[in-house]
């Protein structure tokens, strides 16, 4: 019965010896996960401030182009002619348009109504991307701003 014991009791500290084996295994698992979690969150807090830091950029391109766009005066309602067009010497768009019309060259009122179109497009996409840049205010908003653009763009491109 003594053997038996004894028996017992080895294979009791036999199975405490194996335990404990796999509790140091596992200690050591979850050192090295905490420390690439610790690494990766290093890595994300440094992206963090340099999206935020270049939103900050954007932001205050976008005010001054504003202030700049508002200092030149309104444009008219459906003036897609732009400020690169008043600041030039010769006709806008909507100008050439109208020439086309008289001139009854329907290709280039073909091209310009494209064209047009075109401006009209960037610049709604231009306006949204001012108010989305502004109600961008934390990280999250930030995220929210690249999968737009990714999606704009990415749709952009299948269309080709």
């Amino acid at each position: 019965m003594l053997n038996q014991i004894l028996a017992l009791q080895r294979r009791i500290l036999d199975s405490l010896a194996l335990q404990e084996n796999r509790l140091v295994a596992f200690r050591g698992d979850i050192r090295s996960d905490l420390t690439e979690v610790q690494r990766q969150l290093v890595q994300v807090q440094e992206l963090a401030g340099q999206s935020q830091q270049r939103l900050t950029e954007l932001r205050g391109q976008i005010e001054a182009r504003s202030q700049a766009l508002t200092t030149a005066g309104p444009r008219p309602p459906g003036d897609s002619s732009g400020a690169a067009a008043s600041a030039s010497s010769g006709p806008g768009p909507d100008q050439l348009y109208e020439l086309s019309l008289q001139e009854r060259d329907y290709p280039t009122q073909t091209h310009l109504h494209w064209f047009i179109n075109e401006q009209v497009e960037e610049e709604a996409w231009g306006l949204e991307m001012v108010e989305r840049v502004g109600a961008a205010s934390c990280a999250g908003g930030l995220s929210d701003l690249d999968r737009h653009i990714e999606r704009y763009l990415n749709k952009d491109v299948e269309e080709k």
